[in-house]
């Protein structure tokens, strides 16, 4: 944000475009025709704006290509190219454009840039001795007009597949736009949403639900919860299936399983708004208009966390979590919260797309005698960490620490001691529970006084849950910031990289080659940096992280003749592995 606000003092934009920005995005005006379609192609989608993923909403269009890389790509509208990033992983080879109307645009996962840009780019990196760049050029560097060519599509970065992501931006903010509410005309959506399921959720320990079958009764108490399927009918209308009652007492809650599809069935989307109704009266709305990118991750409270870990299913709830802020809720009554107060209600979900093409679900939520509870044994915490406050646990060999608002609900904590396993320094510390997301990193830290000292510098965290997590040695404790709880204990790393030539050998003739490939890998802590020369100088290094794969593509640096090319890498335990080849060009 400092470098945009830098861009405006230097004139490009004046304050009361600032202003004017503020307002149109207050107001939704939303301009159409605007922006055109970044491909010379009809827009079909992979992806789309607010779809679920690890650990955040997914920003913008994937944009398919054919299957293929290279095609060309160009810019959505005038504007100017406010920043270039080059990564082996998250977005790859990406650009941003800043545009006078107040919004940016994002091109990810591209092959390479223009050869312009591409020119530019590569001196910074020759000029830096650094594959991963992240420029900031000055406005006045790369004015591009609507429709003028910026790069070609890929697959660079993260991506599972050759496309073309696409985003918009509101240029002060950063918080990321629906590219639909710009481009209504370009995306065809000829199909309504689909309801898969539903899950139920008792909220309070006073509360309870009974969902009545052919197969028999399911209950669920305070921290479960009962999934009921649903099936289509006709006309877009869903009916919950193989359900003949459902009861409950207290307060509850609801989530949702639904997807939209846009111009075929094959991919899965994000349907545009959730509304769910008790006695026709709105109870919930969220919208997927706008989503910011510094809650991305409070995609883990909206929806059910533990669902998806454990089993790979999105449910998103229809009520909001105590320390869950996002601004997709637009309306909520009781932050969505139900409570069953007469006989019967009448529940209603509605879910619509961009084009008010809709999917309804009605079903009865019925008051439970107290006659007809079959109570059941709620599961024991040796303590409740309340959200808002900070948190902590400490004996002689663990310790753990959690800021104010770390977590989004209160969370019942439980601790105890495994035993060690083979090639572990330490015990294995337990912490409840595992299915409990973050706001913010937590601090761990374990004992190690036992440690021989020439292990200090390579032990490290480990966490069954997300394997590595680091770890600092000092004063006899390593500490390290964990992102998820579970099982937490300490390894060490003594091990260097493994380093694999694939097209090279010693003594190699590589006249016919276009470039040498490597790849490389590591077995615990991961890689992080390399370094490569040609008879000890810098040379250009790729690298596309989910292959493991680094190469250089021959250029000026590299004349005809007898060379060395030498590749150093380190992990981040500060283990090396350096390995030299001949080669004759």
């Amino acid at each position: 944000m400092n470098f945009i606000l830098r861009k405006f003092h230097k004139g490009i934009v004046t304050m009361s475009l600032i202003i004017l920005t503020f307002s149109v995005t207050e107001a939704q005006n939303y301009p159409q025709n605007y922006f055109r379609n970044p491909v010379d192609i009809p827009i079909t989608l992979s992806g789309s704006f607010g779809e679920l993923r690890f650990n955040h909403f997914h920003s913008g269009f994937d944009i398919r290509t054919n299957g293929a890389e290279g095609m060309p790509v160009y810019a959505a509208a005038d504007g100017w190219i406010s920043r270039i990033r080059v990564q082996g992983y998250n977005y790859g080879n990406a650009l941003h454009i800043c545009h006078p109307n107040g919004f940016t645009t994002l091109y990810g996962h591209m092959q390479r840039f223009s050869d312009e840009i591409n020119n530019f780019v590569k001196k910074e990196q020759y000029r830096t001795q650094s594959f991963e760049q992240d420029i900031h050029p000055d406005a006045e560097k790369f004015h591009v007009k609507k429709g003028q060519l910026i790069g070609y599509s890929g697959n660079s970065g993260a991506s599972r597949a050759p496309h073309l992501h696409f985003e918009i931006r509101e240029t002060i903010t950063e918080a990321c736009i629906n590219p639909m509410l710009f481009m209504k005309g370009m995306v065809k959506d000829i199909y309504p949403p689909v309801i898969k399921s539903i899950k139920i959720y008792p909220l309070d320990s006073h509360s309870f639900i009974s969902v009545y079958t052919k197969s028999g009764r399911k209950d669920a108490i305070y921290g479960q919860g009962i999934i009921i399927d649903v099936q289509h009918q006709k006309h877009g209308h869903f009916v919950l299936s193989g359900v003949s009652k459902i009861e409950g007492r207290g307060t509850i809650g609801f989530a949702i399983r639904a997807v939209d599809h846009y111009s075929d069935f094959e991919s899965t989307l994000a349907p545009f708004k959730v509304q769910l109704f008790a006695d026709h009266k709105n109870i919930f709305t969220q919208q997927l208009a706008k989503v910011e990118f510094y809650k991305q991750n409070y995609i883990n409270a909206h929806t059910d966390y533990p669902e998806f870990v454990k089993f790979n299913r999105w449910f998103e709830r229809s009520y909001c979590l105590p320390h869950d802020s996002l601004d997709i809720y637009v309306h909520m009554e009781n932050k969505g919260r139900l409570f069953i107060s007469k006989d019967k209600i009448n529940m209603s979900y509605v879910v619509k797309d961009l084009n008010d093409s809709a999917a309804n679900l009605d079903f009865i939520i019925h008051h439970a005698d107290e006659a007809s509870l079959h109570p059941k044994k709620q599961k024991n915490f040796d303590t409740i960490f309340n959200y808002r406050n900070i948190n902590s646990f400490s004996n002689a060999n663990f310790k753990l620490k959690m800021q104010a608002y770390s977590l989004y609900d209160n969370m019942g904590f439980s601790f105890k001691v495994l035993p060690k396993k083979a090639k572990m320094y330490s015990d294995i510390y337990h912490v409840d529970d595992a299915y409990t997301p973050f706001a913010k990193d937590c601090d761990i830290s374990i004992n190690a006084s036992s440690l021989p000292q020439h292990l200090r510098d390579k032990v490290c965290v480990m966490n069954d849950m997300r394997g590595y997590i680091g770890g600092v040695y000092a004063h006899d404790w390593v500490s390290a910031s964990a992102k998820a709880l579970g099982d937490f204990y300490l390894m060490v790393d003594t091990t260097a990289p493994s380093i694999h030539p694939v097209n090279i050998s010693n003594g190699a003739h590589l006249g016919g080659k276009k470039a040498i490939i490597f790849t490389i890998s590591d077995n615990l802590s991961g890689i992080k940096s390399f370094r490569a020369s040609i008879d000890g100088h810098w040379i250009l290094l790729k690298c596309d992280l989910k292959k493991l794969k680094y190469w250089y593509d021959f250029d000026e640096y590299c004349s005809n003749g007898s060379h060395i090319i030498e590749l150093s890498v380190t992990d981040q335990r500060n283990n090396t592995r350096t390995e030299s080849w001949k080669f004759n060009r």
